[in-house]
């Protein structure tokens, strides 16, 4: 019976000592509660890290004990909910910015997570649920932004930058020598299919301050159309159906992209079952 692993981050605070700020969020704490029933009601194991639980050290000791586990067949489910932020791309792999998880203790960058997923061996499914933003557009001014939007989940580039340069001995693989990331990156081998909340240049919106039961604009819609699995369908209709309910003028469209070795009938089963 192929078994299934799950993991749920939830940030609504970083450390104040490392960003300069605790960037306070509202629902994601929620977000990943709510994730984390899913995925208790589909027969996962799981696990949960809020605030400050959630470091660099305990999500990579997360990934690393489910990849130790897993053989072809069965799946890894994580999510994360967080600010996103983007750092200047010293790879060269996507000829721009990286994209960035501000974890607790510090910015986590997309080149590592994809090294920590190439450790899962092939035929595994992986299903990654990030509800943070993934901007280009981060130089945008969010205090010139529509007073009934709520507030976004990004730290925005500069303020990333600031982070790195304030925290350098944290970034030491980064620095060195340029970029650690000049290294080939590694092939995932699993399936892996994602649920994103926003296109890369845009925004992912969290919850109103005051919000009685606070969660993002992404997970809040994804919860409603889910319906406790009362949803028949597939991923990508479970996408096109969150697209619907989501304001237009927040122009946050959410995407599903598959990667690593694709199987195709991953995509076509009903969303979070093993």
């Amino acid at each position: 019976m192929p078994k299934g692993i799950s993991l749920h981050i939830g940030v609504n605070v970083v450390d104040v000592n490392h960003y300069n700020d605790e960037n306070r969020l509202y629902g994601c704490n929620n977000d990943a509660l709510a994730m984390q029933k899913i995925a208790d009601d589909q027969g996962f194991e799981s696990s949960v890290l809020l605030d400050d639980q959630a470091t660099t050290r305990s999500l990579i000791q997360g990934i690393t004990d489910a990849a130790n586990t897993l053989q072809s067949g069965d799946m890894f489910f994580i999510t994360f909910s967080g600010h996103g932020g983007q750092v200047p791309d010293g790879s060269g792999d996507e000829g721009g910015n990286d994209e960035t998880l501000c974890l607790f203790d510090r910015q986590y960058r997309d080149d590592e997570f994809n090294r920590q997923l190439a450790r899962f061996a092939e035929g595994v499914k992986i299903l990654w649920v990030s509800d943070s933003c993934h901007a280009t557009n981060n130089f945008r001014n969010l205090e010139d932004e529509e007073e009934d939007a709520p507030p976004a989940r990004t730290l925005g580039l500069d303020n990333c930058v600031e982070v790195v340069k304030r925290n350098k001995s944290d970034y030491e693989d980064w620095l060195e020598d340029g970029d650690f990331m000049r290294q080939s990156t590694p092939k995932i081998s699993a399936s892996l299919l994602q649920l994103a909340a926003c296109k890369e240049e845009q925004l992912s919106r969290d919850a109103f301050e005051g919000d009685p039961d606070p969660k993002g604009m992404f997970t809040k819609s994804l919860l409603g159309i889910w319906n406790e699995g009362d949803f028949n369908a597939t991923y990508q209709e479970l996408i096109d159906e969150i697209v619907k309910v989501i304001p237009a003028y927040l122009e946050q469209t959410p995407q599903m992209i598959e990667g690593g070795t694709v199987d195709s009938e991953f995509a076509k089963q009903k969303p979070f079952t093993i």
